[in-house]
């Protein structure tokens, strides 16, 4: 079954932490760099869904769908921008194994 691409209104953008060092070698703020660009839809604006983060069961804020992306796995320094707003991936879900679309499930960072 294919993604309806009508759907696909919003840009993210997927990022993941980086640690810069200053010249010295003193560890400096950690920054974010782009992993990929994609269209997603908003499935959930609200926290009314749980997933298991950490061990913990941790409320969900927003959640997007997009295309498959090759190459990308959970890992725990990813996040999502959208609008502007940084969002903590959470879980990524790849519905029926058939490298159709991603699920990301998220939650705001302050």
């Amino acid at each position: 079954m294919a993604i309806d691409a009508g759907k696909l209104r919003h840009r993210i953008r997927v990022e993941a932490k980086q640690r810069a060092r200053s010249a010295s070698g003193e560890a400096k703020k950690q920054e974010y760099q782009k992993v990929a660009d994609a269209w997603s839809e908003v499935l959930r604006d609200e926290s009314v869904a749980t997933v298991i983060f950490r061990g913990q069961e941790v409320q969900v804020d927003r959640s997007f769908r997009t295309r498959f992306i090759r190459g990308i796995e959970h890992r725990d320094d990813l996040c999502i921008n959208f609008e502007g707003l940084r969002h903590e991936v959470l879980r990524i879900e790849n519905p029926r194994k058939g490298n159709i679309e991603l699920i990301w499930h998220t939650r705001y960072v302050r």
